[in-house]
């Protein structure tokens, strides 16, 4: 081991850094000529081979880029401290000089924005799950802050909303239909809600919408109308009978059997026409529901002079009355004469 005289204490010591300090200009054999102690300072304890002993927290690392940071200034590469009192260090002076970071990392953005912008994305997704959490906690934690940021930055959100839409229109769309899938009766409040304040705008709206069409547009509009009628009729009916606390089940799929099963023609005059009409033969009024059971197709006028009346009753007095389009309605309804019972399916 080669060894060496401190200049002041006359001491034989190791001639290493753990003794002396070492120094750039030439001579002394790269050390200085006074010991460690001499300088006013501790000797280094020595540390085993291949590792490095950290001279902030005097910790005993191994000598490997993963515990100690590059270093050109270094004979070893490698910084003196550890990783973790640099970071340490780091965190102190963010803490200490916050105006002086702001500035720094401004500048830094201005003088490198494409790279940073990169760096800054493919972290973001490949720490996405984190950088979640760490948002919807910060944002738990200040429900104070975060609203006043979203009145501050009202257009930013609006713009990056409306971009993002644009960019990703199918995944939002499915998202979309999802959320209202999940949320239906909130989403059907919130709309109700939402019409209430904003009737007259609306309404505005749809008629200069309909005042500017175009007659192909109109005439896409007409056959569009007239190919979804009876889908809107049970809709509305439906509406109508839920709103007075009746069951409302009855589907399209349940008026096209009913026309099937009274062969296209009206169940009391037998009369055929292009168009019939839904009749309740309980009526909503009497408390009947709106269900497969409970539904017979009608022509206008059969539907228009039974209104809410007793269906048999009215059908007796009637000058096309028929017993065998009477027992086919009873057959319908599941009712029976003789015991004067009906069994309604509400499915």
């Amino acid at each position: 081991m080669n060894t060496k005289i401190c200049s002041c204490c006359k001491r034989e010591l190791p001639l290493d850094s753990n003794h002396f300090y070492r120094q750039n200009r030439r001579g002394n054999n790269g050390f200085r000529s006074k010991c460690r102690e001499c300088l006013g300072y501790k000797f280094l304890p020595v540390a085993k081979e291949g590792c490095q002993i950290c001279v902030k927290c005097g910790e005993e690392l191994p000598l490997t880029k993963e515990f100690y940071s590059p270093s050109k200034s270094t004979y070893t590469g490698l910084l003196r401290s550890c990783r973790e009192c640099q970071r340490q260090k780091s965190r102190e002076w963010k803490i200490n000089n916050p105006d002086k970071l702001k500035e720094y990392d401004k500048r830094r953005w201005e003088e490198n924005k494409e790279s940073e912008t990169a760096r800054f994305r493919t972290y973001y997704y490949n720490n996405h799950d984190k950088n979640k959490k760490r948002v919807i906690e910060y944002c738990r934690n200040n429900p104070e802050k975060k609203k006043l940021w979203r009145i501050n930055n009202a257009e930013k959100i609006c713009a990056s909303y409306k971009k993002y839409r644009e960019n990703n229109r199918e995944k939002y769309l499915s998202s979309l239909k999802r959320y209202r899938e999940k949320n239906k009766d909130r989403f059907s409040a919130y709309r109700k809600i939402y019409y209430d304040k904003n009737k007259h705008e609306l309404n505005a709206k749809k008629r200069e919408k309909t005042a500017n069409m175009t007659e192909e547009e109109r005439l896409k509009r007409r056959d569009y109308s007239n190919r979804t009628r009876e889908k809107r009729r049970i809709y509305t009916v439906r509406y109508r009978t839920l709103k007075k606390n009746q069951i409302a089940t009855f589907t399209q799929e349940d008026w096209q059997e009913v026309m099937l099963y009274f062969g296209n023609s009206c169940a009391y005059c037998g009369s055929e026409a292009d168009r019939f009409e839904q009749d309740h033969v309980i009526p909503v009024s009497k408390n009947g529901s709106y269900v497969r059971s409970n539904i017979v197709p009608a022509c206008k006028s059969c539907n228009a002079s039974k209104s809410n009346s007793d269906m048999r009753e009215w059908f007796s007095g009637q000058q096309f009355f028929c017993e065998k389009r009477l027992s086919k309605v009873f057959k319908w309804i599941n009712y029976n004469p003789k015991t004067k019972t009906q069994q309604l399916t509400l499915f």
